[in-house]
């Protein structure tokens, strides 16, 4: 028979096996939604576990000179500023204690003076405003109400003297950002460390090195650099743990599919073996009912799967609203056919070698 003629065949076969039809078209296609679905979650698992990884606090890299030899000069902000890379840059002195200056013995608590725009600080106000002066400061909630100090303000002293008035209060960003008494830059020691935020978690290690390389350093004890070195490996382990189960999963669902697909074929073939007893005593050459079999199911289960993909696109979309790539799509789909066909066989070689003289005679 002529290709056409076998798809022609086939197509009847397949309207006239109704059961089996649906039986296969359902099948082919619920494995192919189940894939789509899955790889539409493990795409929104991937795009939230990077968005966890983008935050803020895994962008922050603190230059700290541990030597005390004053390798990071007070221009050291404005330097680091100027990389493409940095988003925004402070430097920080050493810590120093501080008491609420209303108070003749009270608590203490810790004091940074800073050299930043302080409007791009990674703090958030909770009452009054940032300093606009030397002589002014704000305190992080946990440490005002350590110092006794409330939102009507008041002011801090050191054992040095100096004094600030406290203008505001504020809650830290996240963990990597400043807190406890934070007072505008003032004299000529140099910073302490100087904190970079870089652009996106990929430049950290760009932003490293050339911050570092900005530095006045004579040697490599000079500077320790601070940061999550950990952020992107955890992330990277946890996308990959997460593909590595999503494989596991489609592997399990595309064999268990293939299986239960050559055992519905078996059954196919059993059932109709009258008629393919007929079409070989009518002369159809075992050839013909092999590829009438496997034509059989190629129609099927394509349409099937392209029904699958298309449900699991719009399913994958309305729940985590990614979209499955095209060309994965076909991929699947071509795939999924090839196996479950591959599967149809061995029942269809062997619908085409039975005796059609024994078929019906036992008919």
């Amino acid at each position: 028979m002529r290709p056409a003629a076998i798809l022609g065949e086939a197509w009847s076969s397949a309207l006239a096996s109704r059961a089996f039809s649906i039986l296969f078209g359902g099948l082919a296609g619920a494995v192919v939604l189940a894939v789509v679905l899955l790889t539409a979650q493990v795409q929104a698992q991937r795009e939230s576990v990077r968005v966890a990884f983008e935050r803020e606090q895994f962008r922050t890299v603190v230059l700290v000179d541990n030597q005390d030899k004053g390798v990071l000069p007070p221009e050291m902000p404005s330097r680091v500023s100027s990389l493409s890379t940095v988003t925004r840059a402070w430097s920080s002195s050493e810590a120093f204690e501080v008491s609420n200056g209303s108070l003749a013995e009270g608590a203490r608590a810790s004091a940074h003076m800073l050299e930043a725009d302080w409007s791009r600080l990674p703090i958030t106000l909770t009452s009054g405003r940032l300093p606009n002066g030397p002589d002014e400061a704000v305190v992080d909630d946990g440490s005002a109400a350590a110092l006794g100090i409330d939102s009507t303000g008041g002011w801090v002293h050191d054992d040095l003297g100096r004094a600030w008035s406290v203008v505001g209060s504020f809650v830290p960003d996240h963990e990597r950002a400043p807190r406890s008494v934070l007072v505008p830059w003032s004299g000529t020691t140099p910073p302490r460390s100087v904190t970079v935020v870089a652009g996106s978690a990929a430049d950290v290690d760009a932003t490293v090195s050339s911050a570092a390389g900005l530095a006045d350093v004579t040697g490599p004890t000079d500077l320790t650099v601070e940061r999550s070195t950990d952020a992107a490996a955890i992330g990277g382990d946890v996308r990959s743990t997460v593909e590595a189960w999503a494989v596991v999963i489609v592997a399990t669902v595309m064999g268990a599919g293939v299986l239960v697909l050559g055992l519905l074929s078996l059954l196919m073939v059993h059932s109709r073996r009258q008629e393919f007893g007929r079409r070989r005593a009518l002369g159809a050459g075992r050839g013909a009912i092999v590829g009438l079999v496997v034509a059989q199911g190629v129609l099927v289960i394509a349409l099937g799967a392209v029904a699958g993909a298309a449900a699991g696109s719009a399913v994958g979309w309305a729940l985590w609203a990614q979209l499955v790539d095209p060309s994965l799509l076909a991929a699947l789909v071509v795939a999924t056919v090839a196996l479950a066909v591959s599967a149809q066989v061995p029942s269809a070689v062997l619908a085409g070698l039975r005796d059609p003289v024994r078929v019906l005679r036992t008919a």
